[in-house]
């Protein structure tokens, strides 16, 4: 059904976006939208609430196009020094363009949402009827927000750049950093200064603007109501069939650090049609490896920059990589649940062990599985179910059990817990059977044994040898974790689980890397993140060829 999203890229200047088209599945267009969304935290937040609206607006008629910015998502990178407002404002034409393109109207409306909306009030040159400015948000404020946000997510005393800014997982340096300061509030102008055919709409009830993007991913809501409310501020125009149209669906780029042309494919695997994108090396001879890059559990594949900094990295080596969305993450799924959200262990190890299957068979080269989070625990079991998986590199993996419903009650547990941008007084605190049934230090003095039994046959608390004796012996493992999260598996009894692993002849190690906050949202992680794949791709990742540094293209 197109209604739920074609992946595509097309052109903005002489960068290359990365986009998805929605159009009505009966071939009748009634009018075209585009929306501008998010970038760094809040991109991830409301990433499903902004798929629900394009899904929901095709299957009432309008063909939608939805976009990540420059520098955003899998659109190519920002240069350096760039003026970032200016160049959003180019991609926001290109994305009109896009819409006329491919639903055959003259005239495109536009909703955009938070720092979007605020993009759309600045764009007034750009020819849109119909501009909604959803819960805008200035360039200033919005920066404020993430800078806190980073920091209350960052243990005390974490490095952060000395130069630049640095957002919840995005980085802008000083030139592109000013010209997202200066991106005027839309809800702060008066309705004189605002281009033709703009509304600002403010959500009268502010419950559902929190639950829209002041959440964590998990929780956030999908306001369904608000989403229809929007849809029919919109003129109909009579409806017309749509003309034929084929997404691109390759894109070749060079990496601004190597300058090596990088093709990117996007591509839908298996019976669940997820979307994903090979990246591999355009030219030259393929590496014996390729790695399968698994995102956090409530994470889109390009929700922060690291993965697809990652991809660039691997593609310039030889080494071809896979990022898709499961089922419960980012554009996977049918669409048929839309709203709240869904819970993915079940889903995600099927999930995973599919899209492991698919990449070694496309590049014939043995598979190395490299997630983080909850992702990391989901490769660990695809990796025990299956044993496609050649070699496993886990990273800030934070539970030890095996259950998969019980995987699911202790991220709700932690992600409620979690440092938070509310007062140290307003935060909640778990109960007491919360911090039993996670681990908690108290459980650190039973005895071994004792432990591993109690939690294997009533699955409370967590344990790492629940989950290390699965993995099979012939897969490798590499697992590197921040302060917290070896605090974590130390509770869990992780260092004598691992000699225990050893002496059974399984090839485990574990590093500690201070530079790694948990979801890797910070620069430091990022460049650690770089770091790791060069310590553990150093066999078998080539040396790039010099060649003169180029722009996206």
């Amino acid at each position: 059904m197109t209604s739920l999203g074609e992946q595509t890229w097309f052109r903005s200047g002489n960068r290359t976006l990365e986009g998805w088209v929605h159009r009505p599945d009966n071939g009748q267009a009634v009018g075209a939208i585009v929306i501008a969304g998010e970038l760094a935290w809040e991109r991830m937040v409301t990433y499903r609430a902004l798929r629900v609206l394009a899904i929901t607006a095709a299957r009432r008629g309008w063909v939608v196009v939805r976009f990540s910015w420059t520098g955003v998502g899998d659109s190519g990178p920002l240069q350096p020094g760039s003026d970032l407002v200016k160049l959003w404002q180019e991609d926001l034409a290109a994305a009109v363009e896009l819409a006329r393109t491919v639903s055959g109207t003259a005239e495109v409306d536009a909703i955009g949402l938070r720092v979007g909306a605020s993009m759309l009030a600045s764009a007034a040159d750009v020819p849109i009827r119909t501009r909604l400015l959803w819960e805008p948000i200035g360039g200033r404020a919005f920066m404020r927000r993430q800078s806190v946000l980073l920091g209350v997510n960052l243990p005390a005393g974490f490095p952060q750049s000395s130069d630049g800014t640095e957002l919840c997982g995005a980085w802008l340096d000083d030139v592109q950093a000013a010209s997202l300061r200066g991106l005027p509030d839309a809800a702060a102008l008066d309705a004189s200064a605002l281009p033709d055919g703009a509304t600002v709409v403010l959500e009268k009830n502010r419950n559902t603007a929190e639950e829209l993007y002041e959440r964590h991913p998990w929780w956030a809501k999908v306001p369904i109501e608000s989403e229809h409310a929007l849809l029919d501020r919109l003129t109909l125009v009579p409806p017309a069939a749509l003309p034929s149209w084929e997404p691109e669906r390759v894109s070749v780029i060079r990496d601004p650090d190597t300058g090596v042309a990088i093709r990117r494919t996007m591509l839908e695997v298996g019976a669940h049609h997820l979307p994903g994108i090979l990246t591999e090396r355009a030219n030259g001879p393929r590496a014996e490896a390729a790695v399968l890059l698994v995102p956090g559990g409530s994470e889109l594949r390009n929700a922060i920059t690291v993965h697809e900094r990652s991809a660039r990295w691997l593609a310039a080596r030889g080494v071809p990589s896979l990022r898709a969305d499961r089922r419960a993450a980012g554009d996977g799924g049918a669409g048929d649940e839309l709203g709240e959200p869904r819970r993915g262990s079940a889903t995600g190890m099927k999930d995973v062990a599919e899209l492991t299957a698919f990449l070694a068979r496309e590049t014939h080269a043995p598979v190395t599985a490299m997630g983080t989070c909850a992702g990391a625990w989901l490769e660990a079991r695809a990796a025990a179910s299956t044993g496609l998986v050649h070699r496993l590199i886990m990273v800030n993996n934070a539970t030890w059990g095996v259950a998969l419903d019980r995987q699911e009650r202790l991220i709700e547990d932690r992600v409620k817990s979690e440092p938070n941008d509310e007062p140290p007084a307003n935060r909640r605190k778990p109960g007491r059977l919360a911090f039993i049934h996670s681990g908690g230090r108290a459980s650190y003095h039973f005895p071994y044994w004792a432990g591993y039994f109690v939690r294997k046959w009533f699955g409370i608390g967590e344990h790492a040898e629940l989950l290390l004796r699965t993995i099979p012996s012939t897969t490798p493992m590499a697992l590197y974790l921040g302060d917290s999260d070896w605090d974590g598996f130390v509770v869990a009894r992780g260092k004598r689980a691992l000699q225990r692993m050893i002496s059974l002849g399984k090839d485990m190690r574990v590093e500690v890397d201070s530079r790694l906050d948990h979801s890797l949202m910070s620069r430091a992680s990022s460049d650690a993140y770089v770091d790791i794949l060069e310590r553990e791709f150093a066999g078998v990742a080539q040396t790039p060829s010099p060649q003169p540094a180029a722009q996206d293209g």
